[in-house]
Parts: C-alpha cells; structure tokens; sequence
C-alpha cells in the first residue's frame, strides 16, 4: 500500500469491533436516549409528571352548588388535603364519605370541627352547623401513609343541606402512584 498504513491494525483492541453500520446505530439509540431524557426533565420542570389536585362540581336538589376540590394524583407520604364546598346553603350541612377514604387519604384533621360525628362500616357522616354567611367550606387535610396501595381510588362524595339525606354530588378519582 502506497506507504500507507491500515490505523486499526496499529490498534488490535478495536480491530472488528464495530463497522460503520454499527458505530452509526449505536449513535442513534445514544441520541433517542437523551431526547427521552430531556423529555422527562422538561415535563418534571413544567410541573406534568407530580402530585395534582383537580376540581369537581356537582348541585343539590335545593339548588346550593357544591365544589370538590381533591388530590388527582398523589404518592405515598405526600400531604393530601380534600376541601367540600357548598354555596348559597341554609341550615346544618352533612358531609358523607366513604371510611375507606379516610383511610386512604391519611386525613388526620377536620376543619372546622363537625357538630356530629356517625360512622357505620363503610361510612362516616359529618354534620356541621349552620354558616351565618350562607357559604360552607370543610378541609380534611392529612398526609398520603407511607405504605399505601398503588392504582386507583374511586369514592363519593355525599352532601345534605338543612336536614335532608346526603346525596351524590361527585363521584371522584384519586391515582396512588409508588
């Protein structure tokens, strides 16, 4: 050869490792891995890939409006908080959930504190008093247990106005994830 020398044959550690095919192959997967990662950095930045909370509404059959406000999506010993508000209500309002949910969300405090408290085996029942204003607004807050279960959580929420038997107002979702 013209005096030209072959620079793998100088190298026997790289001779026959990867062809150009290969080196080229591996270059692409390198590159798809980093766009994958910026991706996740990105979304984790904008805030997407975290605990969420989302909103439901629902009315009673008297008219007052009812605002749900719960985590969408959590993790274990993440602060969980679940706040029922109703609007343009006259009388005692109660509050039904399910005691699994209690449970699930951790709730450690009830704000303001109930009047009443009933519980059966599925069921605990809040009843509070009358708000002078006309506008009701209760905040159980807790934190996620640190061994809660993975998945989904599908719960009810019940709410009576003055007396009357707690109807569905929403029907919520909160996503456990490890």
């Amino acid at each position: 050869m013209d005096g030209v020398s072959d620079p793998l044959k100088d190298v026997p550690a790289l001779a026959g490792v990867a062809g150009p095919e290969q080196t080229r192959r591996a270059r692409n997967w390198r590159r798809v891995g980093m766009a994958g990662l910026v991706a996740v950095v990105v979304l984790a930045c904008l805030g997407w890939l975290g605990p969420r909370e989302a909103t439901a509404s629902g009315e009673l059959e008297d008219g007052a409006s009812v605002e749900v406000t719960y985590p969408q999506i959590t993790r274990p010993g993440a602060a969980s908080a679940l706040t029922v508000s109703v609007e343009d209500v006259s009388g005692p309002v109660t509050i039904e959930l399910p005691a699994l949910v209690l449970e699930t969300l951790g709730v450690e405090t009830i704000s303001p504190a109930p009047a009443t408290e009933t519980a059966t085996a599925t069921s605990v029942r809040l009843t509070f008093d009358a708000s002078p204003t006309g506008d009701f607004s209760v905040g159980l807050a807790g934190r996620m247990p640190t061994r809660s279960s993975v998945g989904a959580v599908t719960y009810p929420i019940r709410v009576g106005v003055a007396g009357a038997a707690p109807e569905e107002v929403a029907s919520v979702k909160t996503w456990v994830l490890p």
